[in-house]
């Protein structure tokens, strides 16, 4: 840390004042720094996971969609089944 401070005798006040400040300043330990987000970088990252949510939804819909129509096949065949095996037991 670098401190100005003034050889004259009318700025004395303030090179104490300086002085103090300096010496309380060195006795500060920081942390790691802390990552801050651009207020663009954001939006876009908010964005994004809005995006995302949208597509979640939109394939969580067509698995149902995808569900319901392998159960309505499922009920058929054995339908069908049904009807195989009563033909044969005639």
């Amino acid at each position: 840390m670098f401190v100005q401070i003034s050889p004259n005798e009318n700025d004395l006040g303030e090179t104490i004042c300086s002085l103090n400040f300096a010496s309380r300043v060195r006795g500060i330990e920081l942390g790691p720094p802390k990552k801050q987000w651009d207020t663009i970088e954001l939006l876009k990252h908010k964005q994004m996971a809005e995006k995302t949510k949208q597509e979640l939804k939109l394939k969580d819909f067509q698995i149902k969609k995808m569900e319901e129509t392998i159960h309505g096949f499922e009920s058929k065949m054995k339908e069908k089944d049904h009807k195989n095996k009563a033909l044969q037991d005639k």
